[in-house]
This record gives structure tokens, sequence and C-alpha cells, in this order.
């Protein structure tokens, strides 16, 4: 926290906190776009994602690449990769995908309490075109609470101006801590809102692996010749097929 660092002997201004949290999150940011063909000479981007996990799994706005179960990303570090979509227990707001390359460790976003935020604290919104990030800082001007459960928030309303952001942006504190994700249900918001991110955490559960059975496909039947002349037995293999889910 700010504190802390104040207590090392680093004395930050705004300024300071503001680039410092910027940096420390553009390493889990990944841009997401249509799948990488190797045909199409322009690369079609959809939005931003955020590394959760240090295994690769990349939280996106459920409005981004819609009605596809696997994307193309570009890694922080320039890499190309493709990522397949995981089931989860529910997606209205989020969508959650695995990089299909092996890396050491990804570095995970990290979560802050967002029933924590104040009306008129600092926060910073991070997302981009997809050709350079862009930033956008502000205030919280209003907390949303689900009527009836209060205790709830369900959107958290901000200052910022959110033109170059771009979809999949994500709210953060001056602390660099993610507290709120700009969701499909946010899109058409002219509040500048974002859903807290304790609300989304439920939407992170992925399902269970469930074995599928194998089903044989039929015995393959060789005719009978018409002729006089002898038939060898067929020695090719039944072939079982499988069915895999994406983990």
């Amino acid at each position: 926290s700010a504190l802390e660092l104040l207590k090392r002997g680093h004395i930050f201004v705004g300024d300071d906190l503001i680039a410092d949290s910027v940096e420390k999150n553009q390493k889990s940011i990944v841009k997401i776009y249509a799948p990488f063909d190797g045909a199409s000479t322009v690369d079609t981007f959809f939005g931003y994602g955020v590394f959760i996990s240090k295994d690769g799994i990349i939280m996106t706005d459920a409005g981004v690449a819609v009605g596809f179960t696997s994307v193309g990303v570009v890694l922080p570090d320039g890499v190309r990769a493709s990522a397949d979509r995981l089931a989860t227990k529910s997606s209205k707001n989020i969508h959650l995908y695995r990089i299909s390359i092996p890396r050491k460790e990804s570095i995970a976003v990290k979560f802050g309490n967002s029933d924590a935020v104040k009306l008129g604290q600092s926060v910073i919104g991070l997302g981009g075109d997809g050709k350079k990030d862009a930033i956008a800082v502000g205030v919280i001007t209003s907390i949303v609470s689900d009527p009836g459960t209060l205790a709830t928030r369900i959107r958290i309303e901000t200052s910022l101006d959110q033109n170059n952001l771009g979809t999949g942006r994500i709210l953060l504190t001056l602390s660099g801590e993610l507290v709120g994700f700009h969701g499909a249900t946010q899109t058409a918001d002219p509040k500048n809102s974002y859903v807290p991110i304790n609300l989304l955490k439920p939407e992170m559960e992925l399902l269970p692996n469930i074995p599928t059975p194998v089903v044989p496909l039929p015995p393959i039947v060789i005719p009978q010749a018409t002729s006089t002349a002898t038939t060898t037995a067929s020695t090719t293999p039944i072939i079982e097929a499988t069915t895999t889910l994406a983990q």
C-alpha cells in the first residue's frame, strides 16, 4: 500500500502512485483478438483481459469475442498465443479463457476489496484500443447497492473519461488493486460504471471435470464377395471415439 511504501522511505505523490499502479498491472493485461489463422494480414481486436491466476487463466468481458470458444491473445511480453474458453458456473458478466502455451508463470492481477472503496476515492481506468494502452484518472462518484440486500454492491460509478479505454477495461485503486471490471451488463451504461470485483468472484468458479464415456463406433462390416474367391477377414481394429472437455 501507499502507507507501507512511505514507511520504507519511499515518498510518492499522486502522479507517482498512478504510474506505479499502471506499471504493475500492465504486466497482467492481455489483448484479445479473433483466432489467429495465419492467413489474414489484419488481426481483429476484440478487447482486453487480465490474468487472474499464475497458470494462465484470463478474465475478460462477456461481451468480448461473443460466440467464440477460442480466441487469439497477445501477452504482455508480445508473445502471440491461442486461448480456449473454460466452463464456469455463471457467465453473466465475464468469460474465462486459458492460454494454450506453457509459461513459467503469468503475473496475476491483485484483487482488492470492492466493498471497502469509498465515495470520492481516486481510481484509475486501464484499457486501450489494441494498438496502445490508455488510462483515465478520476474518482468514485456513486456506489449502487442491490435494493433487496443493501449490503451487496452491484455497481461502482466513476468520473472517468473512458472514450479511449475500450472493452474489457479494469478499475484500479492507487495502490494497484483491481476493484472493478467493465462487464457486459455495463456496456451501454453512460455513467462510466464498473461491476465490483467482489460480485464477480462467484463467476470465476470453474465447473468440475466431468469424464466423458467412451462410445465405440459400429464395427466395420466387409461385404461378402460374389465370386468364388476366398475373402480374408479384416484385421482393421475398431476405433473408439473420445471427447475431451475444455480444462
